[in-house]
């Protein structure tokens, strides 16, 4: 008799969704927070060294959490599912890991999480002076691109202000959310780590700082 029949070869693997283009005017690196297992309920701090950054008082949640459906949450994330946010509202600085090293930060999608009318400041620092600073007013209902851009700094702060809560979302905290981060290294200057590839698992905060 004839040998059997080979059993069919497996199904190939699906094709990664492909990445999402950069920012307007993003010449660096864009960070992106979708590497990281986020379980729904939890956040997590941002790990020192993130794209060679260290990201004080930023954290990340998975925009998917049904706790998340009524806020700006649920219209922030550019890719998916994470975004960034100021955790429990308190003021971010951005920083190169290697201290005193100099970047330049070229823009980022935000979104006010709680508050409609949210002041979002940012201010760039270089050996301690301050060389510019910028502020946008953001929609607790729609995304936007925040064209910034702070060059050649060593340090950079953002800060929320102002805003009216939501009256269809239960919370006010002034948190902005933030996603598709970009940082432009200098030429000759700041260069940037590879950052790894594949799901990682996040260590999750004490408490959501959310709210």
């Amino acid at each position: 008799p004839p040998p059997p029949a080979p059993p069919p070869s497996p199904p190939a693997p699906p094709n990664p969704p492909p990445a999402p283009p950069p920012p307007p005017g993003c010449n660096g690196l864009v960070v992106y927070w979708d590497n990281f297992q986020v379980p729904p309920g939890t956040t997590g701090a941002v790990p020192d060294g993130w794209y060679s950054m260290n990201w004080r008082n930023m954290s990340i949640v998975n925009t998917t959490d049904p706790q998340l459906l009524q806020s700006g949450y649920s219209y922030a994330a550019q890719s998916q599912p994470n975004v960034a946010f100021n955790f429990e509202g308190r003021p971010v600085t951005l920083t190169h890991n290697t201290p005193g090293t100099r970047f330049s930060v070229g823009g980022f999608y935000a979104t006010a999480a709680w508050r409609e009318g949210l002041v979002l400041s940012v201010t760039g620092f270089a050996g301690g002076v301050q060389t510019a600073t910028a502020t946008a007013t953001l929609s607790s209902i729609r995304t936007q691109f925040f064209a910034v851009t702070m060059q050649n700094v060593d340090t950079v702060t953002l800060s929320a202000t102002g805003g009216v809560q939501n009256p269809a979302y239960v919370y006010g905290t002034r948190q902005f959310i933030l996603d598709d981060f970009c940082v432009n290294p200098l030429a000759g200057g700041a260069r940037m780590a590879p950052v790894q590839s594949g799901p990682i698992t996040l260590k999750p905060n004490t408490h959501s700082g959310l709210f």
